[in-house]
């Protein structure tokens, strides 16, 4: 088994090194996340997180990556929710639009883990994320300011079955380009 293990993450190492694949930029986004779920018996449940997110950008790829923290201060049921989330954006659309503006767009996934702080109950989460947005550079293309608006629907998975939600993360984010 661990065979198995050392020559998939040799494989998986030497895949990503072969194919150039590095980052050029790295950053730090918040974001606002309002959504919706709909529940097996016809309600529905409103709720807002808060993320906070280190990202990296790649250069040849037209991929971003990121991972964070989540959390909503006030909870209904379960309380106050603290977990970790993670997203893979690829990008279909990258256009610039004037000088050191550009407006972007795609697809990704997203998955995230968060837990009740009143029982330490866990709820994975795992969807798709369909984002646009824009970005800006300056300092002579040294930083980049973002902004990103995502659909992203996802199942929860809870203790009493899985939630259907819909999502709309707005992001805001900083990014260093060396």
């Amino acid at each position: 088994m661990t065979k198995k293990i050392k020559l998939l993450a040799f494989s998986a190492l030497f895949l990503f090194f072969s194919s150039n694949a590095f980052c050029t930029g790295a950053g730090i986004q918040i974001g606002k996340v309002p959504g919706i779920g709909f529940v097996k018996d016809g309600g529905n449940s409103f709720a807002l997180m808060y993320n906070v997110t280190g990202t990296l950008r790649f250069s040849r790829l037209p991929m971003t990556v990121g991972a964070g923290i989540t959390a909503r201060p006030l909870g209904t049921y379960h309380g106050p929710l603290l977990g970790f989330s993670a997203f893979a954006d690829y990008y279909i659309l990258d256009v610039q639009a004037k000088n050191t503006w550009s407006i972007f767009s795609g697809i990704g996934v997203s998955g995230r883990v968060i837990f009740s702080l009143y029982n330490f109950t866990p709820f994975p989460e795992a969807g798709i994320r369909l984002f646009a947005g824009s970005s800006w550079t300056f300092w002579d293309g040294y930083l980049e300011l973002h902004t990103q608006l995502n659909v992203t629907p996802s199942l929860l998975f809870k203790d009493d079955g899985a939630e259907f939600r819909i999502e709309f993360p707005l992001e805001v984010g900083l990014r260093w380009h060396f």
